[in-house]
């Protein structure tokens, strides 16, 4: 994550403020505030205050402070509105003077600073960091990223439709590009093949894989069955099983990468392309 160091004047100039400002939590008794008795007095006698509220305590020691701190109110307000204007945020701010969100916004409004409102909230440099903490965050599987995969999976969808299987001389629905892939090179192979002939009950659930290859077309016992694997992971831990258990001694695999049966002078764009103009979505009744 992206840290801001603070300069030792810095951190000293925010805590003494930040004292300063804890009675903004409380109810100001001057008692507290002995210095300022004689003069909130005449503060009451010149604008006819009789019976003040704590905002009008507020205000008053607002300005004394300002007015008794000056310089170091000053060299503050530059340091905070410098980095609110470099793009700076309250969050970033809050994590460089290690206060809170609320006691940042607080010192801000005691030090007059003027604040961004509606779309101009986020910066440029704001995005910035806000990229370069994500792609951390993505990297070590951080944060939202800690379920990634299994939450994208359960929404991914493949470009389907209708595929002529030349083997079995029917139609068969495919349900990726990856499977358009590989059941083209099966038919250039002129290899017998089908797909989700089958749903194998294993020890904890069911599972029904992608492809099935035959013998040939006279002889339909299942000599291999794949599953076709792209981007989208999910399922695999099914298969693992059922290569373990393997209820018909036949050879079980998984497909990560088509690269090897896409054709010559062709790539995964052009196949694409191919499969979403080929692809039929209805079936005439």
């Amino acid at each position: 994550m992206i840290e801001m160091k603070s300069t030792i004047d810095e951190m000293a100039l925010m805590d003494f403020f930040y004292k300063q400002f804890q009675w903004q939590k409380q109810k100001i008794d001057i008692i507290i505030w002995p210095e300022y008795e004689y003069r909130f007095d005449l503060f009451m006698k010149q604008n006819k205050i009789r019976n003040p509220n704590n905002g009008i305590k507020k205000r008053f020691l607002q300005q004394m402070i300002k007015t008794d701190y000056y310089d170091n109110w000053c060299k503050l307000k530059t340091i905070c509105e410098t980095l609110y204007l470099e793009g700076y945020g309250f969050k970033l701010l809050a994590r460089k003077f290690d206060v809170s969100y609320t006691e940042i916004r607080t010192i801000f409004n005691n030090l007059e600073i003027e604040k961004r409102h509606g779309l101009c909230v986020v910066t440029n440099k704001l995005k910035e960091v806000r990229s370069i903490n994500l792609k951390e965050a993505y990297n070590k599987r951080e944060g939202f990223f800690k379920t990634f995969e299994k939450k994208t999976n359960k929404t991914s969808r493949g470009v389907q439709g209708y595929y002529y299987n030349q083997g079995m001389n029917k139609l068969v629905w495919l349900r990726s590009t990856y499977e358009f892939i590989y059941a083209k090179w099966l038919d250039k192979q002129k290899i017998i093949w089908d797909v989700e002939v089958k749903t194998f009950r294993l020890k904890s659930t069911y599972y029904r894989p992608d492809f099935f290859l035959f013998d040939d077309i006279n002889n339909l016992t299942i000599k291999k069955i794949v599953e076709i694997k792209g981007y989208w992971q999910r399922d695999v831990k099914k298969l693992r099983e059922l290569q373990r258990e393997n209820p018909l001694n036949c050879e079980v695999c998984i497909i990560f990468d088509v690269k090897p049966y896409i054709e010559e002078n062709s790539n995964y764009s052009k196949e694409l392309k191919e499969w979403k103009k080929s692809r039929i979505l209805l079936l005439e009744k």
